[in-house]
């Protein structure tokens, strides 16, 4: 921001500030990130720019798959055809008031370490469910329960609301299908390493390397 300011160009900068996950740090007695909860996957997202009022707090919903799109048409770029099928929806019109924002809807999808079976999340409007192949889905209304404490599937797994949610899911993915394809995909991959047990013994990290970085691996004696 300094530097922009320094070279005069903040009416002509747009600016975006965001994160790719937030951490759980123990609610639902979970640590990291791996899992469907506002604490791991609601990122903050601050934009600044000409035409957009500052302090302006935009509610709908929205992903970093609508990053893209925002900044094609923030430099005044052009699509290439095969971008035109991608998800994402520029943020422009929002952030400056003028588009209609009951369309938005934000998926997630998980498969790593910890996850048993292929889970995913959509929520449209104040309604979030989250969807595991196989096991009980969870379904949350953020305008009254923004901690997720109130699962309303918890009595029965059936809710017009989740019915609802579970059909705009199929629209993006077959949930049921990436199941089947991914646990080969994964198994094939852990024997190219060498198999369970050399896997587990290569150890973790903590950071992503920058490029041109090795993997800095913490490993158990």
């Amino acid at each position: 921001m300094d530097a922009v300011e320094r070279l005069d160009l903040l009416d002509t900068t747009r600016i975006i500030y965001t994160s790719d996950h937030v951490e759980a740090a123990g609610h639902h007695g979970i640590l990291g990130k791996a899992n469907h909860y506002e604490h791991s996957i609601g990122v903050p997202l601050l934009i600044q720019g000409a035409g957009i009022t500052p302090g302006t707090r935009v509610a709908p919903v929205v992903s970093l798959v609508d990053l893209f799109p925002t900044i094609v048409e923030s430099v005044g770029g052009t699509f290439a055809d095969e971008d035109l099928s991608l998800p994402g929806k520029s943020l422009w019109d929002l952030a400056t008031g003028t588009a209609d924002p009951t369309d938005r809807i934000a998926f997630t999808e998980f498969h790593a370490m910890g996850s048993l079976t292929a889970s995913f999340a959509i929520r449209k409007g104040s309604h979030k469910l989250i969807y595991h192949v196989d096991m009980p889905s969870q379904l949350f209304d953020l305008s009254v329960d923004p901690r997720e404490e109130n699962d309303l599937l918890a009595a029965a797994q059936n809710h017009p609301v989740a019915d609802a949610l579970i059909a705009e899911l199929h629209k993006i993915v077959d949930p049921q299908a990436v199941e089947k394809q991914e646990k080969p995909d994964q198994r094939a991959r852990i024997e190219e390493l060498g198999g369970v047990e050399a896997v587990a013994k290569a150890g973790v990290f903590s950071v992503s390397p920058i490029p041109g970085k090795s993997v800095d691996l913490e490993t158990t004696k």
